[in-house]
């Protein structure tokens, strides 16, 4: 057998294990793991990302704030669902604020208007 192929799988296990850990430290409940689809998941994502990125995802991804992520459940598919989230938050960057469009200008305006003092505003009697 070919020893990269032997490494990758067992990076993959690794992985499996490392986020069973954290799930158990967590909650104090050992997580359902689907063996062949979040072991699929969990070999992909360490292929692309490394053994080493991929526990620092998890520790992220165990830590975050994130309300989806709070409220998920904690599987593996919604971990691989917020890699890209991660992967920004993990590495310090901050993310890159929305593009105003002209509906969220007018609605930013409207609510302008609305914390305005009675006297800023133009009353018909």
């Amino acid at each position: 057998m070919d020893k990269q192929k032997v490494k990758k799988k067992a990076n993959g296990n690794e992985a499996i294990n490392f986020y069973h850990d954290l799930f158990l430290e967590k909650f104090g409940e050992k997580p359902y793991i689907n063996g062949g689809k979040d072991g699929r998941i969990f070999k992909n994502i360490v292929s692309q990302c490394g053994i080493e990125k991929t526990k620092e995802l998890l520790e992220e991804f165990f830590n975050s704030d994130d309300g989806f992520i709070q409220e998920s459940g904690y599987t593996a598919g919604v971990f691989q669902t917020q890699i890209n989230k991660l992967l920004i938050g993990a590495s310090g960057n901050k993310p890159v604020p929305a593009v105003k469009t002209a509906g969220s200008k007018k609605r930013d305006q409207i609510m302008r208007l609305m914390k305005s003092e009675p006297k800023d505003m133009l009353l018909e009697g």
